[in-house]
């Protein structure tokens, strides 16, 4: 979703300050160098999988600021901007989905990938001119935001040998909780409402304050050392269980 707003302020001109664009564009990017600091607590999958995350947002930001400021061709942004879409899509429905025990819920999280490429491309192709695409934004945020609640009452469902808040899954859950709820509406008004040019002063600081956020807590993460950790099989019982009727 962060590399739309490269393209954004390219688009036209805004009431912002350039720091605060700046420091945007550095957070974005951090979490690959903070993964690249902690290079050696990459030994599992889901670890790995973040790390490809993160490289593959600063090699697309990286990308869509040369198509647009290099090149000056909003065409050729727009086309990366699509392929972020499907490419961050696939790898965070991957990423979430190794973090879940319901094999269901793993396998309908790893399928809405296939409906959801699909869209891109109708939503691509019906466009009658090249445009931002909110909708698939908003389309993401929203599953990727129920999948994401799911493995939080999940994983309060089992106890562990550790807190939830001491593995760095949690962290990463936690930033784009706040990153999918945070930005869902703002997508959502954009559609009809980014010509003006107060909402696009408006988005810009949201946008920024959001995924700031989000990357302050994928650093976080990344510093967050993952013990071995056994799930016990059954659900945490309560202490007031046998004081409960009905029970023997």
């Amino acid at each position: 979703m962060g590399l739309w707003f490269v393209i954004c302020i390219f688009e036209k001109k805004v009431t912002i300050s350039n720091l605060l664009i700046n420091i945007t564009y550095f957070f974005e990017v951090a979490p690959f160098i903070f993964c690249l600091i902690n290079l050696k607590k990459l030994k599992t999958k889901e670890r790995r999988v973040f790390f490809a995350y993160t490289l593959f947002v600063a090699v697309f930001i990286l990308l869509a600021f040369t198509a647009r400021s290099v090149f000056h061709s909003r065409t050729a942004a727009y086309i990366v901007a699509r392929i972020y879409d499907v490419i961050e899509y696939s790898l965070l429905s991957y990423f979430f989905s190794l973090n879940t025990k319901n094999a269901i819920v793993k396998r309908i999280t790893l399928f809405t990938i296939i409906p959801f490429i699909g869209y891109c491309i109708y939503d691509y192709l019906s466009a009658k001119v090249p445009g931002f695409a909110f909708v698939p934004l908003v389309i993401e945020g929203l599953t990727l935001l129920i999948v994401l609640i799911y493995i939080f009452y999940e994983k309060m469902q089992y106890s562990l040998d550790i807190a939830v808040h001491q593995t760095s899954f949690f962290w990463v859950a936690v930033a784009f909780v706040v990153y999918f709820a945070g930005s869902f509406f703002l997508f959502l008004y954009s559609k009809n409402s980014y010509q003006d040019d107060s909402f696009r002063n408006q988005y810009t600081i949201i946008y920024s304050v959001v995924t700031i956020s989000k990357d302050i807590l994928l650093c976080i993460s990344t510093f967050v050392k993952d013990k071995d950790k056994t799930p016990q099989s059954s659900v945490i019982q309560s202490p007031f269980d046998s004081f409960l009727p009905f029970t023997n």
